[in-house]
């Protein structure tokens, strides 16, 4: 996951900052990048999964590490022509994606016990965090001193690294599952108000999270603003140094606490910065408006992670039909982010400032629905109350 932190970034910011010099449009053409990507991850994983319930779940992840080494190798030999090729980069980024974190969140669901749950998605995202605020100023770095080609060849090199690393994962037993059934097993698991609350947090996740529009958003306009790959490395890597504090004070004080309160208020925080951006628009207001977006973003995404993975694996979601819920989950992620660029393509395409920042004002207020939901779906693993069902 280390490494494919390292990829996430490329292919996150700095492939936005890339669309913006390589493209007149780059706005409606980054959107259309991101509406193709996301609708096939929704429907190919939905293929994967019918194969991956009950066999190949390692072959599939090596696939995945496959196809994002073809991912880098065709942008190293198409370059800036890419913008060409929005469709066929989508789809690899499609199976790439889908057959990446199919298996792996089934593994994480399976592979941590719940009662260690919180700690370990602390560290995780600890990790994680560590290596976004390295691999931004160097990736920043190399891009301003070189170009995109020869940082694409560093990531292909990574990409070879997890494809050996891939081979030393040991399988899970899934001989006992029965075969894959999203219609029935849909019918059985939305019946439970957590698991429909949970598919709500997913959708509304996809509009505010990593790699959504308004990540997209950000990324764009303090690229425009300061104009080079090193100062959007310097103020993401800024930015993720405080969120990482934020985390490490979450695991340290909420490892067995309610996070109800903290949850909530926090999912404000980057709306007041944004309406602070609005009123007074310059580029420390955007520099803090990125800060409080990443950083209390990150609390409210690790508050959903834990939630997520210990509900899969919990009385309400049995192993049997695990499969099946974490595909609703994925579908609902990318329908929220489909959602999320289809309103910035229109936004950006035939409105003007105004529709973009009521558009940026709709994506933020996602985080405070997110926050409400989290409140009634439970972070520890509890016995089924007799109203669950309901």
């Amino acid at each position: 996951m280390a490494f494919h932190q390292i990829i996430n970034l490329f292919r996150g910011p700095f492939l936005a900052a890339y669309f913006i010099k390589t493209s007149a449009d780059s706005l409606p053409d980054l959107s259309l990048y991101y509406i193709f990507s996301f609708a096939a991850i929704a429907v190919i994983h939905y293929f994967i999964s019918r194969i991956g319930k009950t066999r190949h779940r390692i072959a599939i992840f090596r696939f995945g590490v496959i196809m994002n080494f073809f991912y880098f190798l065709a942008l190293v030999f198409i370059k800036s022509a890419m913008i060409r090729y929005l469709a066929f980069f989508a789809l690899i980024h499609g199976f790439a994606s889908s057959s990446y974190w199919m298996p792996l969140n089934l593994f994480i669901a399976n592979k941590v016990d719940n009662s260690h749950r919180t700690k370990f998605t602390v560290r995780q995202k600890i990790l994680t965090s560590t290596i976004s605020v390295v691999v931004p100023l160097l990736l920043g770095s190399i891009i301003t001193a070189t170009d995109y080609r020869r940082t694409a060849i560093i990531i292909l090199i990574i990409s070879f690294i997890q494809i050996i690393l891939s081979f030393f994962i040991t399988p899970e037993p899934t001989h006992h599952l029965s075969r894959f059934n999203l219609k029935q097993t849909l019918r059985q698991l939305l019946k439970k108000s957590q698991v429909r609350r949970m598919a709500l947090v997913e959708f509304a996740s996809g509009l505010c999270e990593g790699h959504s529009a308004l990540d997209a958003l950000v990324s764009v306009l303090i690229f425009q603003s300061f104009r080079t790959d090193v100062n959007l490395g310097l103020f993401t890597s800024l930015s993720t140094v405080i969120s990482m504090f934020a985390l490490h004070i979450y695991g340290k004080y909420y490892k067995k606490r309610s996070d109800h309160k903290l949850v909530l208020i926090t999912s404000f925080i980057p709306i007041f910065a944004l309406l602070l951006l609005f009123v007074i628009r310059n580029n420390f207001t955007l520099v803090f408006f990125q800060i409080c977006y990443i950083t209390f973003a990150s609390l409210i995404l690790l508050a959903r992670d834990i939630r997520l993975y210990n509900l899969a694996d919990s009385k309400l979601v049995s192993r049997d039909n695990q499969c099946e819920f974490l595909v609703l989950r994925e579908i609902s992620l990318d329908a929220g982010r489909v959602f999320g660029y289809l309103i910035l393509f229109v936004a950006a395409s035939f409105g003007g400032r105004t529709i973009l920042n009521l558009s940026m004002i709709l994506f933020s207020c996602s985080m405070p629905f997110i926050a409400s939901q989290l409140r009634k779906i439970h972070k520890f693993d509890r016995t089924i109350s007799p109203n669950e069902s309901k």
